[in-house]
């Protein structure tokens, strides 16, 4: 049968078994319309012509139909294989997303006016520099802050290792620190409680 004559027969088998004249429920409509659907898999204009079928097939048993059934899924399964869709060109790589430039280093540090003066600066900041990897480790106090010597961690990004701290002593500052490296130092005084709202501030803006 041609694709035209399958499709007349089920308008013809439609108006015998619709679901609102026939009373089975849709059963017998549902097979009709299950059949036309693998009619057109195995012979449809958009299926390959892999099955003929032989003078008498309207005389086969169902065991015969069903064989002659799965023979052509088996020839459909090979055409396919032997005439593979073409295969899509890879998508175009995305541009890369441009990255923010680096934070400017810190300003350079007065210059010292005798080599005794500059000897002591160095004592201190290796001092404030132990403190600070000591109070990496040091438990958090009840404020969330981090103790050791004279340095007090306020903030920290693990993920960043961005941190503000406070150190305190003969040469009492805020710093900001990346990487244990201070980028940005400011003088403490004694409006402690702002200064230290303002460099956690900057410290969490801050741009790695």
């Amino acid at each position: 049968m041609t694709h035209a004559e399958v499709k007349k027969l089920r308008k013809q088998l439609a108006r015998q078994y619709h679901p609102d004249i026939a009373t089975d429920g849709g059963a017998t409509m549902r097979d009709i319309n299950a059949e036309l659907e693998r009619w057109e898999q195995l012979y449809g204009p958009d299926a390959p012509p892999v099955v003929k079928l032989p003078p008498g097939a309207n005389n086969w048993t169902p065991d015969q139909w069903w064989a002659n059934i799965k023979n052509a899924a088996q020839q459909r399964n090979a055409h396919v294989a032997q005439n593979p869709p073409p295969v899509q060109p890879p998508a175009a790589p995305q541009p890369a997303v441009p990255q923010p430039p680096p934070p400017a280093p810190p300003p350079p540090r007065p210059a010292q006016q005798s080599s005794a003066s500059t000897t002591r600066h160095r004592r201190t900041n290796a001092r404030i520099d132990t403190d600070f990897l000591n109070a990496l480790s040091a438990p958090v106090a009840r404020d969330g802050t981090q103790t050791s010597g004279n340095v007090t961690i306020l903030w920290a990004d693990v993920n960043t290792w961005v941190v503000a701290c406070e150190v305190k002593g003969n040469r009492p500052c805020h710093q900001i620190r990346v990487n244990g490296t201070v980028v940005q130092e400011t003088p403490a005084t004694t409006h402690w409680r702002a200064e230290r709202k303002l460099v956690i501030d900057a410290a969490k803006n801050w741009h790695v």
